[in-house]
């Protein structure tokens, strides 16, 4: 069952984006007592990956990642994030678990393989660094994949009144900005190193070509990845409380799928199951639609290459709400979205457009144990 026995790989497995975090980086060891333990080091990603070309049948290696996910659920101390804020409760079984069950409907058999190969890598023959593995492995996903995802919310914004007959709309990205920013001249810095680890991710979880994460900065802003929302709506979308689920054999058109209850989602359509995206460009003059005849070239399935046929200006990419639906799962079954909303919180930033990326996770909860263990040191000598 044991898929280590092996030295630690240089070789980055994203070959044209060379600088992924080595093995000593800064913020390899996050919550880790033992500074060895990274899942984000070149040897454990190529070790990942050795596992994913090897001949293991699939459900061999899915059968591995559920056992192991059983293994560190029954650990108390180490089924958890780093000690840091103590009304934070979240399971790292759940978001490991969450992952396996949804990769298969964000990236088909290839992101079922990259998952399930991920969790398997993490098994050693030493039961206490198979659970440190997981607990790193885990954080990872959280950190670098969710929490880059999830971005921020400003709750003291007002909602936008929904009693009136016509309302305002604007342009809402279906995958957020924050996993473009990266830095070509400095491939070195912390932003660089924190968003290779989060397209590497993404590009395996959803079975993205390579060239996908080469063509990142354009892609973000291209119209296929965005539509126009009205407030509520756009909110509760960027908070994953919906998300839209491909109709098959009906192009371009979605069924609503609702991530909680009540009129918490901010999506108010009544007695409408489902969305048709249309492209209205050619009702307007030929100089108002620069892209016109363009259309969308990217792939909205995993495992079958289907292409958008627009005349205008590009509709929204399967591929794109495929991910988000995915990762509203996750969030969902996983509790991670409490998690989140907690680092967001103490983060308490306010600045319009600010983003974030996986290491400023790993920052607040760094904080966050060194102020719990001061506290504590101060409350020894009071007694």
């Amino acid at each position: 069952m044991f898929p280590h026995d092996r030295t630690p790989s240089n070789a980055s497995p994203l070959t044209s984006l060379s600088s992924q975090e080595d093995d000593h980086s800064a913020y390899a060891s996050f919550g880790s007592e033992a500074t060895c333990i990274s899942t984000r080091s070149r040897g454990f990603m190529n070790g990942v990956k050795k596992i994913m070309d090897s001949s293991m049948p699939l459900a061999q290696l899915v059968d591995q990642a559920q056992e192991l996910v059983k293994m560190l659920s029954s650990s108390d101390q180490l089924n958890r994030l780093p000690p840091g804020a103590p009304e934070c409760n979240l399971m790292l079984d759940r978001v490991l678990a969450a992952m396996l069950s949804s990769a298969r409907a964000c990236g088909g058999e290839g992101g079922m393989r990259y998952t399930a190969s991920a969790i398997y890598a993490c098994c050693y023959e030493d039961n206490e660094m198979t659970l440190r593995y997981l607990q790193s492995l885990g954080t990872t996903w959280v950190s670098h994949l969710l929490f880059v995802l999830t971005g921020l919310r400003d709750k003291s914004h007002p909602l936008f009144p929904t009693s009136q007959n016509q309302i305002k709309t604007n342009a809402s990205h279906i995958l957020r900005r924050a996993i473009a920013v990266y830095d070509a001249h400095d491939p070195d810095s912390r932003t660089s190193r924190s968003a290779l680890v989060t397209l590497d991710i993404l590009r395996h979880y959803a079975s993205l070509p390579e060239k996908f994460v080469e063509e990142i900065g354009s892609i973000i802003d291209d119209p296929s990845n965005g539509m126009t929302l009205q407030y509520d709506a756009h909110v509760g979308f960027d908070d994953f409380r919906w998300s839209l689920r491909a109709v098959e054999g009906a192009p371009n058109t979605y069924r609503i799928i609702y991530h909680v209850g009540g009129i918490g989602h901010g999506l108010f359509l009544p007695h409408k199951e489902e969305i048709t995206f249309v492209d209205s460009s050619p009702k307007f003059s030929q100089s108002s639609s620069p892209h016109k005849g363009q259309g969308s070239t990217r792939s909205g399935n995993a495992d079958d290459e289907v292409q958008n046929v627009d005349q205008g200006i590009p509709l929204p990419d399967p591929l794109f709400f495929r991910i988000h639906d995915a990762l509203a799962r996750v969030l969902q079954m996983s509790g991670a979205a409490e998690a989140i909303d907690l680092v967001l919180r103490r983060l308490d930033i306010r600045k319009p457009g600010a983003i974030l990326i996986g290491a400023d996770f790993e920052d607040m909860w760094t904080h966050e144990m060194l102020r719990e263990n001061i506290v504590s040191m101060l409350q020894m000598k009071v007694h």
